[in-house]
């Protein structure tokens, strides 16, 4: 298999936040993740501070994470 070049990696990635915008229509996947437990821990904290769930804590902590990729 071919490997990618910096920038067919870039331009991927660059369409897939064009297209973040319409992922909340899509069906969600369940996904295996293993962190620390007191991160785990603080988490739920601040979602319960926040009236939220701590997975929807999390996909929005991810959300931002990439849309302040994208801006650099």
């Amino acid at each position: 298999m071919k490997k990618k070049t910096n920038v067919e990696q870039s331009l991927m990635f660059m369409e897939q936040m064009r297209c973040l915008k319409h992922y909340k229509k899509k069906p969600k996947k369940l996904i295996s993740l293993r962190i620390p437990e007191s991160l785990l821990i603080i988490l739920k904290n601040k979602a319960e501070l926040e009236n939220k769930k701590y997975q929807n804590l999390i996909v929005q902590s991810i959300e931002e994470f990439l849309f302040k990729t994208l801006k650099k």
